[in-house]
């Protein structure tokens, strides 16, 4: 793979931590794929009460494509609780 590598739609320099999802604002595509916002994403999650990655995937449609987003989409559920 080269100098860098690729997560979800971000690239980052090998070494580097992932980036955290409470940096990024309401309109950030989560999920390129269903073209999904951090907002639509989070509000998801509430309103259906979602616990997990897979109810996610199933209930939401969201990173059920590709999967190259579920970190941002697993930082998400903890954050939507917290």
């Amino acid at each position: 793979m080269g100098k860098y590598g690729y997560i979800s739609h971000i690239t980052f320099k090998k070494g580097s931590t992932l980036m955290d999802m409470r940096a990024m604002g309401d309109d950030f595509k989560v999920c390129l794929c269903r073209n999904k916002t951090k907002k639509e994403v989070m509000d998801f999650i509430r309103e259906n009460e979602i616990k997990d990655l897979e109810e996610l995937r199933e209930k939401g449609n969201v990173g059920n494509k590709c999967g190259a987003c579920s970190e941002d989409l697993e930082q998400l559920l903890v954050m939507a609780y917290e």
